[in-house]
């Protein structure tokens, strides 16, 4: 919704992507999809950390 503007802010590149998520609340934790776990690529593999 707002990646063009992000991307026009930090001045990315086209081929690059921007990618953020906000979670609020609280878990269900009797929720079947609750309880799915994956495994996780180690976060310095994965992001590039850009200060400005």
């Amino acid at each position: 919704m707002h990646g063009g503007f992000v991307r026009d802010h930090f001045g990315l590149a086209p081929d690059r992507r921007v990618l953020f998520g906000v979670s609020f609340g609280r878990p269900d934790l009797a929720h079947p999809a609750n309880g799915f776990r994956t495994s996780r690529e180690d976060v310095g593999n994965v992001v590039r950390w850009v200060t400005y």
